[in-house]
């Protein structure tokens, strides 16, 4: 059976009667018997007792209200003229009255005007700060047109008003899962069911989406029982007992992970992962796909030219637009590129007046690794409409890439003025300023306003990283450092038993209870992202396997190695720290974290992790190289050095670095 991912409530209909108290006010008995013959569905007595409210009071502010109930009720009869007609006299009545101007936007948008309803729907969420229906409609419309991005802003729109919504962050995965990304699906999920373990969409998509897309009955069944247990009736309850039902036998547990650590990186630095994730049992049949929706036939790859030229003729540029992006899109569908490119030029060339035309081209461009040529196509496009933000995002991207960071900080400050609430302007406003401009204090600045706006976002796991390292920070105390020579044969201090050093920001909250099966699902989705360098997504679930268990040594090495690989020493420092911790004999996360202290110049503590290596391993040939590297920093320990690398030499002669160390020690 296929089942369908629920599109969970998204608001697509007017807004619910509301009853007030019995006032005195003339025409407020009449406005209450309105409602509530309404309630009973008695639509046409309402109306005359809504119009005879408004009779007796005329001018009063209270009739904001009654015009809309009226507009309300028309809908529900059918007459949406008169909808249309109450809900305007609702507007005029009270100008800063929200609700008549999205119900405007709901009915508009039944009327098929998709963007008139949007203009309206925009107008509502401006006046009502607090509430988010407005904008997750917004994002109901974008998707179904299909334009993931504009739905994407709409959605983080509403998470910035209400960050503990379940409801939106559910829209957000839904949104995902339509794109394609169900891994992204599933963060957005996990994050609605931390905010609230019971809500039932969240439950139901998430056993959807182990189901059909990512092939994991366990997760599947565990998703599903819980939903149950939440909605008992109704037809998600039955879709999610036929999936129970459908599955076979209860597959086993995974096994635990593995504690054996991996192979010893290698010198150039490389740290591998800790052993092989428990593998998901693969699934007796392979998962339903999708059913594919249907296609209308689209114009032929010889006369599209033709048929675009025809509706130019008729005056309608938008589908000769559509026609040549259709062609365009066939094209890159079957990597067609010369196809692909000859459509969108023609775009460009019969739409020239069109700045979608020249943004798909450029977007082309950028993919094809041309950011000049694509430059000079999203300035078109901004000629044509400065306040395109797709055009402006690219715009800086494109600048980036050839070096024009000042026109790309002017195109981001003028998009981030237009749209305050478009999380991808704001992040490549902050990542300009870090990574390219070297701007501390504004970098701070735009990573601190991303985290407090879209708290939902994944991307705010880096924006804090990234704050922990600019932010100032207090000084260590400083330790004595004891003199090199005595290093080497003193014993070595067991900084994995101690507290966190001073500047110490890794941030682990620790379990209330230990839930080690949640752990080792996280712990195994860690090695995926781990494996395809995804090390955002790793770092948030290895820290989400060890704050549900905290004696995952493997956890905590492997979270060590994703940190190591974004830059992030501090942060991989202390996670072998807590490696350690837990295993202290693991000589992997010791020989990192004296590889990390040797990078940060923290010699005194390479060496002592470096001799505890030799006094569990004394075969251990790399613990002997990089004590020849640390020693060889300093003439006074030039002697140490050269014992070092003398017996390297014995135990690995043939290892790559061999020569260079041979040449080392002839020139001494």
């Amino acid at each position: 059976m296929q089942r369908s991912i629920v599109i969970s409530c998204l608001t697509l209909g007017v807004v619910a009667l509301l009853f007030f108290g019995c006032g005195g006010e003339p025409g407020e008995r009449e406005f209450q018997r309105g409602l509530k013959e309404a309630s009973r569905g008695n639509y046409v007595r309402a109306r005359t007792l809504l119009e005879k409210s408004l009779s007796l009071r005329p001018g009063s502010e209270a009739n904001a209200s009654v015009y809309n109930y009226m507009g309300i009720i028309s809908f529900r009869l059918g007459q949406m003229e008169q909808a249309r007609q109450a809900f305007e006299s609702s507007r005029q009545s009270d100008p800063t009255f929200s609700e008549p101007a999205y119900n405007l936007g709901v009915l508009t948008d039944k009327s098929g005007d998709a963007a008139r309803a949007i203009t309206l729907l925009e107008e509502a969420a401006a006046l009502a700060p607090s509430d988010t229906r407005a904008q997750e409609y917004v994002a109901a419309i974008h998707v179904r047109n299909g334009k993931w991005p504009e739905a994407r802003r709409a959605l983080f729109g509403a998470l910035a008003r209400a960050p503990q919504s379940s409801r939106v962050l559910t829209s957000l995965a839904l949104l995902e899962a339509y794109s394609g990304s169900a891994d992204k699906a599933v963060f957005y999920l996990m994050q609605a069911l931390d905010k609230n373990p019971h809500y039932a969409p969240a439950l139901f998509n998430l056993g959807v989406l182990y189901e059909r897309d990512l092939g994991d009955r366990d997760q599947a069944r565990e998703f599903y029982k819980n939903f149950l247990e939440v909605e008992k009736s109704g037809p998600f309850a039955d879709q999610a007992r036929q999936a129970l039902d459908e599955m076979s036998v209860a597959l086993a547990a995974a096994p635990p992970v593995e504690s054996a650590p991996a192979a010893a990186p290698s010198v150039a630095e490389t740290i591998q992962a800790s052993g092989p994730a428990a593998a998901p049992a693969v699934p007796e049949s392979p998962a339903s796909a999708p059913a594919a929706s249907a296609v209308q036939p689209s114009a032929g790859a010889r006369d599209y030219q033709a048929v675009a030229r025809e509706a130019l003729d008729r005056g309608q540029p938008k589908k000769a637009l559509s026609i040549c992006l259709d062609e365009a899109e066939k094209a890159g569908r079957s990597k067609d590129y010369a196809r692909q490119e000859k459509a969108l030029r023609t775009a460009a060339r019969l739409c020239f007046d069109q700045p979608e035309a020249h943004y798909a081209l450029g977007r082309f461009l950028m993919t094809r690794g041309q950011p000049d040529a694509a430059l000079r196509s999203f300035k078109q496009a901004l000629t044509l409409n400065p306040k395109m933000t797709l055009a402006q995002l690219a715009l800086a991207e494109a600048a980036v890439k050839t070096g024009e960071y000042d026109a790309a900080l002017v195109t981001l400050k003028q998009a981030a003025q237009a749209e305050p609430n478009n999380p991808d302007t704001l992040w490549a406003l902050a990542e300009l300023y870090d990574r390219q401009l070297g701007v501390q204090d504004k970098a701070i600045e735009y990573y601190r306003q991303f985290e407090k706006l879209f708290p939902g976002d994944p991307r705010v796991l880096k924006a804090s990283e990234r704050l922990k390292l600019l932010e100032p920070i207090l000084p260590a105390e400083t330790m004595r450092r004891p003199a090199i020579e005595e290093a080497a044969a003193a014993e070595p201090q067991r900084t994995e038993t101690s507290a966190p050093a001073a500047d110490s920001r890794l941030d682990i909250k620790k379990p209330v209870f230990r839930n080690t099966k949640a752990a080792i699902q996280a712990y195994n989705r860690g090695t995926i992202y781990q494996q395809q360098e995804d090390w955002d997504r790793a770092v948030y679930y290895y820290t989400r396997a060890v704050e549900n268990d905290d004696t995952l040594a493997n956890a905590f090495y492997n979270l060590g190695s994703a940190y190591w690989a974004k830059g992030e020493l501090q942060l991989a420092k202390e996670a072998y720290h807590r490696s350690l911790q837990i295993s202290s004999d693991t000589v992997n996360a010791r020989y990192n974290l004296a590889l990390i202290h040797q990078k940060l110049g923290e010699n005194a503590a390479a060496i002592d992790q470096l001799n505890t290596i030799l006094k569990l391993q004394p075969q251990y040939a790399q613990a002997y190289y990089v004590l020849g590297m640390v020693y060889a920093d300093q003439p006074k320990t030039r002697s140490q050095a050269m014992q070092a690398y003398t017996r390297f030499l014995e135990l690995a002669p043939n290892d790559p670095s061999a020569p260079g160390v041979r040449d080392w020690l002839e020139k001494q």
